[in-house]
């Protein structure tokens, strides 16, 4: 019963510092309650309350059939509106724990054990996931954040410095050598993800090609160029690339290729300049093994005292 009610403690903690950070943004879904209950341990009834205190609180909104989203208004989670949200619920915890007739002091007691144990298995440290675009970064953020248990933050690779060489970065592997060039050497705790292509996506482009050409394309030409590489292992047809950056590249597939694989952000910009031509999305996915890289740095504490704040 502790273990359930940390589980629900920790996914409600989690997913409302990610909507206030911005990591799920404005109009933004969270996940179903099927996912959130397997990520975090708990049963989707639990998943399911945790989502309505969100809606009363204003976060968020919870259209029917499908999961909540993050309300557009800003100030729906504000540090004072969160504040008064913990002072009542503890005052009602509170006074449930009296009305059983629990000593004042062994509550306290319990409050600081629980405390403790939260904050030494979670720690306050600042997590990032570098990527070169927002729409990536976010995708990036938000699985990370669901997968590991704590917020994980968006930034663009423009935007890092020296002055984050203390906070723990992830970033594709792809990315790892600008990562390490913007870090200025202050690279300790920098550590690179292995991104492959959804399974289930690459059979779907498995059955939509025969003898090609398949075309590929995504927003920049490097990232065209990194999703060739990473269908070439699976499916042995020839393959042309492309980059919404550069329409007429686009253009020129019309009459080459068979079908067109690209990314979520360049799919529609592919669709309006190939009209007539099938079009299918590759999702990344996060390899397991650099997930736990991560979670074992976080529970060792290899953070330590030199987060930047």
């Amino acid at each position: 019963m502790a273990q359930a009610l940390n589980n629900a403690s920790q996914a409600r903690s989690v997913l409302r510092d990610a909507i206030q950070r911005g990591v799920y943004p404005p109009g933004s879904s969270l996940p179903s309650t099927r996912r959130l209950a397997e990520q975090f341990g708990i049963n989707r009834n639990t998943a399911n309350r945790i989502y309505h205190e969100f809606a009363r609180d204003r976060l968020v909104d919870l259209p029917p059939n499908r999961p909540p989203v993050v309300r557009p208004d800003p100030a729906s989670g504000t540090p004072d509106r969160l504040y008064a949200h913990v002072r009542d619920s503890l005052q009602r915890l509170l006074h449930d724990c009296r009305m059983a007739g629990l000593p004042g002091e062994d509550i306290r007691t319990l409050l600081n054990e629980v405390i403790e144990e939260y904050f030494s298995t979670f720690p306050d440290h600042r997590i990032y996931v570098a990527e070169c675009n927002e729409e990536e970064a976010h995708w990036f953020a938000q699985e990370l954040t669901l997968r590991l248990g704590v917020t994980v933050q968006p930034i663009l690779l423009d935007r890092l410095d020296g002055g984050l060489g203390g906070d723990l970065i992830l970033t594709p592997y792809f990315h790892l050598a600008d990562v390490r060039k913007a870090l200025d050497g202050k690279t300790g705790n920098v550590q690179g993800l292995v991104v492959s292509a959804d399974g289930s996506d690459i059979m779907r482009v498995a059955a939509m090609v025969s003898n090609g050409p398949l075309g590929v394309v995504a927003v920049l030409p490097d990232g065209a160029e990194r999703l060739r590489n990473l269908l070439s292992f699976q499916i042995n047809v020839p393959m042309i690339t492309a980059s919404t950056d550069l329409p007429i590249t686009v253009e020129h597939l019309q009459g080459q290729v068979e079908c067109v694989v690209t990314t979520p952000r360049a799919c529609d910009s592919v669709r309006a300049l190939l009209p007539g031509v099938p079009v299918t999305m590759i999702q990344y996915q996060i390899d397991e093994g650099s997930l736990e890289m991560a979670r074992q740095s976080l529970r060792a504490g290899a953070l330590g005292d030199t987060c930047g704040r």
